[in-house]
């Protein structure tokens, strides 16, 4: 099991790497990905993401060269370090942690402790966890990309 760590990463893979530093940990784990960019035209400050997509269902988001965002979806051999994983029963992980919100906008559920939950209508079971640095919880300081 892999253990995400909000404001962290999970094992060498940390938060406010670098693409090529990402890259050449997933060539030495032999994980097979894609690369693409992301324009972000219609943003106020259209800084362009670099998305790294493997082909074992995890996501890695860039901006300005640095790594913000985590993503994991569908792989159940990752867990959040107060044992959230994805596959669980959601309402288990709401028992995990009570301050789970929902967000109306993104879809998803947010965690003050820092990260995001989406849950499966079909299952209802924790279907991906995002892991990401604490400018992401301000968005005014996120979209300076001065991090």
């Amino acid at each position: 099991m892999k253990i995400l760590k909000p404001f962290i990463g999970f094992d060498d893979y940390k938060l406010l790497l670098s693409v090529e530093e990402i890259e050449t940990l997933l060539k030495c784990d032999n994980k097979e990905y894609s690369k693409e960019i992301w324009p972000n035209d219609e943003l106020t400050n259209p800084v362009p993401w670099t998305v790294i997509n493997t082909t074992s269902g995890v996501s890695f988001f860039f901006a300005n060269d640095k790594l913000f965002k985590i993503y994991v979806t569908d792989n159940a051999e990752y867990a959040l370090d107060n044992g959230i994983q994805i596959g669980m029963p959601f309402e288990k992980a709401k028992q995990i942690d009570s301050k789970l919100s929902y967000d109306d906008w993104n879809e998803d559920w947010t965690s003050p402790q820092g990260y995001w939950l989406e849950d499966s209508i079909d299952t209802g079971n924790v279907a991906s966890i995002t892991v990401f640095i604490k400018e992401v919880l301000d968005d005014d300081v996120f979209d300076e990309y001065e991090w």
